[in-house]
């Protein structure tokens, strides 16, 4: 009947409004929303929804700073989609970037490793696309930049074959990083360029200060003060 449907979307909407609120930086209201749409998915027993309520309460305690609570959630959403297999790619890549961030470069390196072999066996390409893209920027943070290159270049034709916008920027300054840590400054800068037309395009300011960032330093190389001004 119609309430029931209504009452089925409930957690839809706590979930969404909880991800807008994140995205405006009101943490406390995301984490209320995401709260009611986790009680809510367990209430009607959607397994699924309970992991990306987990996987989203655990994006929100990262932004707070709180990473031991940030793993758990992560663990927890990755304990029910090992269970169900539903999008482990996401699962792994999510406690890789957060290992990441710990500095714990041997942990990080395992989960990357899961997360590409459950992208791959799941044959989407954008899911395969989506992690090889981020497991470029940890190669590139590790100083391994030939590897880095090599998984950014692949994610980026993927990407440009599916017309995935930001993907396709971020995955330009990944492989623009790569180059310019294998020291080739004038074959990473149009990849930089690339990066920031489409963050100008996209309105993505991340993807505009990272990039003029690295198109000051390959200015500075080549002594052009003005422009890396």
């Amino acid at each position: 009947d119609l309430r029931g449907h209504l009452q089925r979307m409930n957690p839809d909407a706590e979930e969404y409004q909880g991800v807008f609120d994140r995205r405006r930086g009101n943490l406390d209201a995301a984490l209320a929303h995401q709260s009611a749409a986790l009680a809510l998915r367990r209430q009607h027993g959607d397994t699924a929804g309970e992991a990306t309520a987990l996987t989203n309460l655990g994006t929100i305690a990262r932004d707070q700073g709180d990473f031991a609570r940030c793993l758990d959630y992560f663990l927890q959403a990755l304990e029910i989609r090992e269970r169900i297999d539903l999008r482990l790619d996401v699962a792994y890549r999510n406690v890789a970037m957060l290992y990441r961030e710990l500095d714990d470069t041997q942990t990080t390196q395992r989960y990357f490793a899961k997360a590409v072999e459950a992208a791959s066996r799941y044959a989407q390409p954008g899911y395969y696309a989506s992690v090889q893209g981020a497991y470029a920027g940890f190669l590139n943070d590790a100083g391994n930049h030939a590897a880095a290159l090599a998984a950014a270049s692949e994610a980026l034709a993927i990407s440009e074959a599916l017309d995935n916008r930001p993907s396709i920027g971020f995955e330009h300054l990944e492989a623009g990083r790569a180059l310019l840590g294998l020291r080739r400054p004038d074959a990473a800068a149009p990849h930089f360029d690339a990066a920031l037309a489409i963050g100008r395009e996209i309105g993505q300011r991340e993807l505009v200060a990272r990039s003029e960032l690295a198109l000051a330093e390959i200015a500075l190389a080549h002594n052009d003060l003005a422009r890396a001004h």
